[in-house]
């Protein structure tokens, strides 16, 4: 990942953190959004507690946003952007559909 790509994934996160009460957490969220392969394309966001259950309704909440195919994009990018989930993700792709856990910056 390039320097200011992860310099604005970065930012993405630090405002949506912004406003977030004292001890708040932001959320590591995975959804499933289809396709014709196996794994299929997944949507992974890291957006405020509050915003989970609106994005597992499928709508648009802000924060930051990657959309995957493979499980290890998804570890790769985290790790790209600093953001350590506070539980392991699960190792099926169909397991990650609906995974939340809180997520911190390192």
């Amino acid at each position: 990942m390039e320097p200011d790509d992860r310099r604005m994934y970065r930012h993405m996160i630090e405002d949506a953190a912004s406003g977030l009460p004292s001890g708040s957490e932001l959320r590591l969220a995975v959804l499933r959004l289809g396709g014709w392969t196996e794994n299929g394309w997944w949507e992974a966001v890291i957006c405020r507690p509050q915003d989970v259950d609106a994005l597992m309704r499928g709508d648009t909440v802000d924060g930051t946003h990657l959309t995957f195919e493979q499980r290890q994009d998804l570890i790769a990018w985290l790790s790209a952007i600093g953001a350590v989930p506070a539980d392991p993700l699960p190792p099926e792709g169909e397991a990650l559909a609906g995974f939340t856990c809180p997520v911190s910056l390192t």
